[in-house]
């Protein structure tokens, strides 16, 4: 799915694994390739930045239904210079920082003791922030809706969320289904 082509990517960016020169020339020098076209559509929509794949999918679901772009991974400083925390993805101007929770932020007792740290940090600045699960990002509307929801408590007042063609593109099925193992075939 393009959704899953710009997560990969972003990965394999973050970690120094994919030069995107070289991966443009390879796609110009292998146009035979079936993702070919797909990869190049979506690959403007990587950022480098992202350190994980649920960021990456946040990020982009909330592009494609047409709300503003965050700052990915964005230090957050108090009013006195002092940092405060990295936010997954931020808007400043609303003082809302959107985090991935993942299962290690419950299973590691310091990282634990870390957020729940850097939260009260964060209110103690006037900053909100939305805490997002692997089990929300199942329903990739309502995170969106909910991103949108908290972006209005922080003031927005842009646009609404728009579910239209950007978003059944980036959402769009794989190009190729695997099938079965061909043993299944005998």
């Amino acid at each position: 799915r393009p959704v899953e082509i710009v997560q990969v990517t972003d990965w394999l960016l973050h970690r120094g694994h994919l030069d995107p020169t070289r991966l443009r020339a390879l796609m110009l020098d292998q146009d035979w390739r079936v993702a070919r076209e797909r990869v190049e559509r979506w690959l403007p929509w990587t950022n480098p930045r992202a350190a994980s794949l649920p960021e990456s999918l946040v990020r982009c679901i909330v592009v494609a239904a047409g709300l503003p772009e965050p700052e990915v991974n964005a230090d957050v400083h108090d009013v006195r210079g002092r940092f405060i925390a990295r936010g997954d993805l931020v808007y400043r101007w609303l003082r809302l920082v959107i985090e991935y929770e993942g299962r290690q932020h419950a299973e590691d007792v310091a990282q634990f003791q870390r957020d729940i740290t850097r939260y009260g940090d964060l209110r103690a600045d006037g900053w909100d922030y939305l805490q997002l699960t692997a089990r929300m990002l199942t329903h990739p509307r309502a995170t969106v809706l909910e991103i949108h929801r908290a972006m209005v408590r922080a003031g927005y007042d842009g646009p609404a969320p728009v579910f239209g063609a950007v978003w059944e593109q980036l959402m769009a099925e794989p190009l190729v289904q695997l099938r079965r193992p061909l043993l299944d075939d005998f």
